[in-house]
């Protein structure tokens, strides 16, 4: 490709330009975060989806039926390790052969990926403390050097022009004796991830009797309160949301039909009421 095709190519009319979504949904295992995440990827893209694959998540939609059409124009890679996903940044920003057919990321679970590269520099420094345990400052070396390279990673994703749709666990931490549900990454990397995101929301599922019968009702709660981190850029949304509501605001988000506004912060929220539920 020469200098002015690359140049042609990132160029379009802006009547024509749509958002890329920039989300991450993050919760506990089994309350439908990858299948809000693949139902996000299928609304969003006009290509094809490539779903990243770290420990078979991809079950979760191949054993039931109900989840089968979400497979639809997707091709499944599984994770190998950040080198892998920086070679395929760099595919999808030079147009390779192969890759220009994709159009959404979805990275199951992206907070996976870093832990796995702590392990890997962990058991990469184990032969130089010959047996003993690491000191503070080694452990602190390790965890910063693993936290830049995941978040260097993730920020070459982010510049691909693909949606990118983050799934991960959830983990709690204690600030100001105040117990705070977060996505499972450590604080500089989830700082760094969470600034470049259109939305995090913290999925939940819960059991309700509604007209004399249990239902399963899923939210996220996409505003950030004392207790739960979350965040959101796209105007209009509530404390919590229904998936189906979610999903209507991201496809309007990405089409120019919802606008972009500034994220509150958890004081500015009113933690209770708000909540839209189906």
């Amino acid at each position: 490709m020469s200098l002015i095709d690359g140049l042609l190519d990132t160029m379009s009319d802006m009547e024509d330009a749509s958002s890329v979504a920039l989300l991450m949904l993050y919760g506990d295992s089994g309350v439908g975060k990858t299948v809000l995440g693949m139902q996000l990827a299928q609304t969003l893209s006009k290509k094809k989806i490539l779903y990243v694959d770290y420990a078979q998540g991809f079950t979760t939609l191949s054993i039931n039926p109900k989840w089968k059409p979400l497979t639809k124009n997707v091709t499944r890679m599984q994770y190998k390790g950040l080198g892998q996903l920086d070679a395929l940044a760099d595919a999808l920003l030079q147009g390779a052969e192969g890759f220009t057919d994709f159009d959404t990321l979805v990275l199951d679970e992206s907070s996976s990926f870093l832990d796995a590269e702590v392990t890997r520099n962990f058991l990469a420094k184990t032969t130089s403390v010959k047996g003993r345990d690491f000191t503070d400052s080694e452990e602190s070396t390790i965890y910063g050097a693993s936290g830049r390279r995941f978040s260097s990673t993730m920020s070459k994703l982010h510049m691909t022009g693909c949606h990118v749709i983050h799934l991960a666990h959830k983990r709690t931490d204690k600030e100001n004796s105040i117990v705070v549900t977060c996505p499972k990454y450590s604080g500089a990397p989830r700082s760094k991830l969470a600034q470049s995101l259109h939305l995090m929301g913290y999925v939940t599922s819960e059991i309700k009797s509604l007209d004399g019968e249990d239902r399963l009702l899923r939210t996220v709660q996409v505003q950030p309160t004392a207790a739960i981190s979350a965040k959101t850029r796209i105007d209009g949304l509530p404390v919590k949301v229904s998936f189906d509501d979610l999903l209507k605001a991201v496809s309007e988000f990405s089409n120019g039909e919802r606008r972009a506004v500034q994220e509150k912060a958890p004081e500015e929220v009113e933690e209770y009421g708000a909540i839209t539920i189906e």
